[in-house]
């Protein structure tokens, strides 16, 4: 896969090493969407629309949305996935109503929010069965960041994470909320496929 949209600096990285972990990420998603055979996806703080695009140039029989809270982010995702519906908005608070579509998508977001809790129940309230969330797996994550000499002053830590999970706790968070279906592992990051409880009151 060709990374020709403007994004973000590491997924248009020259190094070997960086593109192959990007295209396995990028492909376990897909994957796992596939699973689901569901026809409508909502991404939860969609960014410049790089998940977004690998999306629409490999399932095109699904209708795609997304939003962000960052204004030029939604204009460069716009640009970058023609076909998408790409609004303005905050996880806090996601703009559409229950159960809104089969498929809520959240990567690469809940590092940096100072209240995962609360966007995990907003993602919850706007799917009506799948969600697809990932996060970078530690301490791993951080190993390979060391390991390409990034970061060293935080000892590995990417600049705005302010949260760190390993594979059991992260699970652990996101079973208050899902049930666990599936779990990923495209190195350094972890992609849990989760289905809705209805029965939960959380």
């Amino acid at each position: 896969m060709a990374y020709k949209i403007e994004t973000q600096r590491k997924f248009i990285s020259k190094n070997p090493i960086v593109k192959y972990a990007n295209e396995r990420f990028l492909s376990a998603i897909v994957e796992l969407i596939k699973e689901t055979k569901v026809k409508k996806l909502l991404d939860c703080g969609c960014g410049e629309g790089v998940v977004l695009h690998s999306i629409a140039q490999n399932l095109k029989n699904v209708e795609i949305t997304g939003f962000d809270f960052d204004k030029n982010s939604v204009k460069l995702a716009r640009k970058n996935v023609p076909r998408a519906k790409i609004i303005e908005g905050s996880i806090y608070k996601i703009p559409y109503q229950e159960n809104f579509t089969s498929l809520a998508l959240c990567t690469e977001v809940l590092e940096h929010l100072d209240n995962p809790q609360k966007a995990l129940a907003e993602i919850k309230k706007v799917t009506s069965h799948y969600a697809i969330i990932s996060v970078p797996c530690e301490p791993f994550f951080r190993m390979a960041n060391v390991l390409r000499l990034a970061y060293l002053s935080s000892l590995g830590n990417t600049p705005g994470h302010i949260n760190n999970w390993t594979s059991v706790s992260f699970k652990n968070l996101l079973s208050k909320y899902f049930q666990v279906e599936k779990v990923a592992y495209p190195f350094p990051w972890m992609v849990f496929l989760v289905s809705k409880r209805l029965s939960s009151k959380t």
